[in-house]
């Protein structure tokens, strides 16, 4: 029984060794000042999570060549949101194009880092340590704590525990991810045997006040992995009080209720043992800390020499792993038939694809009830995401396909329209001579540069000036064939006066006349050039708009078989990704079907044990 306890103990401390070692949450980028539209309306769409949007969008501005200024920024966010989307190939290789060309330091680094990453989560630990060693300069602010941490993972991922330790001991930061650094801690000291500082840094964790729930969850993990570390070290008061601060509501409880259990054995305090373990009774069997009870309970009690209630507790955890074993036939069966992954992902509305959905509820079946842990674990979560993800393809290339309908009318649409406006602009581009006005405009362009040559100012009189001027001249004449008196005298003088008034206001403003004559024949310059090019535009247009047409009804055409067969690609990757998860989901039943039958086995022996010793005794058990 004890033998059977140290590997549960050794078991479960490997299991807590790599619970936090993936703590999911989105690296930013260091983008900086926008510069180019489309890649500000990129980050819109990034930033309020809608990560399938901003990807097609960057992907089809970086097709158009619309993103000059911000190139690396664009192509280290691409990664990223492939990384995300675990396409670890494809993201490599865009970080790998971004340390070939000559890109700042800085972009490297970050492609360096991000490049560890994919071969971290890929499994090339040693690989992932190289990249990570590429990076020369200090990372931003704002990624400084994921790098360090990605450093002591793979670093506890090739068994550096020492290394992890140093690395992880100097972390000086407060926030969630340090109180992840230091139980990742924690649990590589207890692996290097370092009882007492694995304890110092577990406790940190183990005794942290916090309302949030993710961090209530590592307190529980911490203090579990602190009890069993314990009690392995015969260590059992100290392993009680750890056990203790673990939340009866939490995850972790039924674990919690079986370590404190043997807590009590090590004080050979049975009868305070049975407190904790028959509290599991009442709980699911599919916990293997219940099923570990069921055979505590009777173990505890013959150390207390109850045969008889020992041998009925024994009896009752056989009918139980029987019952149990049945229903994972039962679960098994319809585990093969398909229908689980159907009714987990039931009224799911398949929007924000990639890291960012989360199951939520798990429906009430058999199936749930046994596979609760395994659903739970990061790598039927990522497979189940990429499930989805492939069902979310699915969907939204079948919406693609039905738009395709939608682009026929539209383009139909615009035809119509081009057809008829066609006509009316025709029109009036023949009403329009630009060829004599051209001429005219040459003509016009000759003239003032005989007036400005001349100084001729009588030339840019106005009309009234004119009027005035020709009035003039007819009172000089009249006046010339008047006799010559003191009257008619008088009469020339002010007639002269008039004149000179009259030609001295046009010189003095023939030079700001002159400049607006230029001013508005540049205009003109201008506005024929306009003319010319928007004639050359619809000469063009009437002849590129029939072929456009024909372009676009052929591209439509083509994309109806291509969106097809993708949609049949993706349905045939997502039939395997479903026959994958089945195929984790009937190992994990089957591995609870081989615990039950080691379980039933070791009952019974002990059930034989009693019987022989009540036998040689003479007693009846």
């Amino acid at each position: 029984m004890k033998r059977r306890f140290r590997l549960f103990l050794i078991a479960f401390t490997l299991c807590l060794a790599g619970a936090a070692q993936l703590h999911a949450d989105e690296d930013s980028l260091d983008i900086g000042r926008i510069r180019d539209l489309p890649f500000g309306e990129v980050l819109f769409y990034f930033y309020q999570d809608d990560y399938f949007p901003a990807l097609t969008r960057l992907m089809v501005a970086q097709h158009r060549g619309v993103l000059d200024e911000h190139d690396d920024d664009a192509e280290l966010l691409r990664g990223g949101m492939m990384l995300s989307y675990g396409l670890h190939r494809d993201a490599g290789e865009i970080f790998k194009r971004l340390l070939d060309r000559k890109a700042p330091q800085s972009v490297k680094d970050r492609a360096w880092y991000f490049l560890a990453r994919v071969w971290f989560q890929r499994g090339y630990y040693e690989r992932a340590e190289t990249a990570l060693a590429r990076i020369r300069a200090p990372l931003p602010e704002h990624m400084q704590e994921r790098h360090m941490m990605l450093r002591a993972q793979v670093m506890m991922a090739r068994d550096d525990f020492n290394s992890a330790s140093r690395l992880l001991d100097d972390w000086r930061s407060d926030g969630d991810l340090a109180n992840f650094a230091r139980y990742n801690l924690g649990v590589a000291l207890v692996r290097q045997g370092r009882l007492s500082e694995a304890t110092r840094q577990l406790e940190k964790i183990g005794r942290i006040r916090t309302n949030d729930l993710e961090m209530l969850a590592l307190r529980d993990r911490a203090n579990l992995a602190l009890g069993f570390a314990l009690i392995q070290d015969q260590q059992g008061q100290a392993a009680r009080r750890a056990l203790g601060r673990v939340r009866l509501s939490g995850p972790f409880s039924n674990k919690a209720l079986l370590g404190a259990g043997w807590a009590d054995t090590l004080a050979e305090d049975y009868q305070r043992a049975l407190v904790p373990w028959g509290a599991l009774q009442d709980h699911h069997l599919l916990d293997p800390a219940v099923l570990e009870s069921l055979l505590a309970v009777p173990y505890a009690l013959g150390k207390l020499q109850a045969n008889r209630h020992a041998a009925d507790a024994y009896m009752s955890a056989i009918q139980a792993y029987a019952r149990e074993t049945d229903q994972l036939d039962q679960a098994i069966a319809r585990m093969r038939s398909g229908e689980f992954l159907g009714h987990l992902l039931q009224g799911d509305e398949l929007t924000d694809p990639g890291w960012s959905w989360r199951l939520q509820t798990i429906p009430d079946s058999d199936e749930s009830r046994f596979l609760y842990l395994l659903i739970a674990s990061h790598r039927f979560q990522e497979g189940l995401r990429n499930y989805r993800d492939l069902r979310f393809l699915q969907y939204n290339l079948g919406q693609w396909l039905q738009s395709l309908a939608a682009f026929d009318d539209m383009l139909d649409t615009r035809e119509l329209a081009y057809a008829q406006r066609e006509p009316a602009v025709v029109r009036a581009i023949d009403e329009v001579d630009l060829d004599s006005l051209a001429r005219r405009q040459l003509k016009f362009a000759a003239r003032i540069s005989r007036i400005d040559e001349n100084s001729d100012y009588l030339a840019l009189a106005s009309a009234a000036e004119q009027s005035q001027q020709h009035r003039l001249r007819l009172v000089e004449k009249k006046l010339d064939r008047l006799p010559f008196s003191a009257e008619t005298s008088d009469l020339r003088k002010k007639q002269r006066l008039l004149a000179g008034v009259l030609s001295w206001r046009l010189a003095a403003g023939f030079k700001e006349r002159l400049w607006r004559q230029k001013k508005t024949l540049n205009d003109l310059d201008v506005a024929m050039l306009d003319a010319r090019q928007r004639s050359a535009k619809v000469s063009r247009a009437r002849t590129e708009m029939p072929v456009k047409f024909i372009r676009y009804r052929q591209t439509i055409k083509d994309l109806r078989p291509r969106l097809r067969a993708l949609i049949e690609q993706a349905a045939m990757v997502a039939a395997k990704q479903q026959e994958f998860l089945q195929s984790l989901a009937v190992a994990e039943l089957e591995a609870q079907k081989e615990r039950l039958h080691t379980y039933r086995v070791q009952a019974r022996f002990a059930l034989a044990t009693i019987y022989d010793r009540a036998t040689t005794q003479g007693l009846s058990p």
